[in-house]
């Protein structure tokens, strides 16, 4: 056994600190995106739901676009982001 007494098997190799941190480091970037990928699949399923499809449209295009304007919602900054005008109001203050 290894001197953290955390094993795979009994008869396995030990978990050091390297294992760790290679896994470690890697879940919160997927997190990050499995997190934001199901909040945009929600948000065009409620969007698109209850809603009629004409003739001769296709549901891959009314998802398209339900995905467009999810992610132009979603991008579109809710203030104004005006840098140098902040730039100046800081530097009067």
């Amino acid at each position: 056994m290894c001197a953290s007494d955390i094993a795979l098997r009994a008869d396995g190799p030990c978990i050091d600190q390297e294992t760790c941190s290679r896994c470690v480091g890697k879940p919160p970037h997927h997190l990050a995106v499995v997190i934001i990928t199901r909040r945009l699949a929600e948000s065009v399923a409620a969007s698109l739901e209850g809603q009629a499809l004409g003739s001769f449209t296709r549901v891959s295009t009314a998802v398209r676009t339900a995905v467009e304007a999810a992610l132009t919602r979603i991008l579109t900054p809710k203030r104004s982001i005006n840098i140098l005008r902040e730039v100046r109001f800081t530097s009067r203050s």
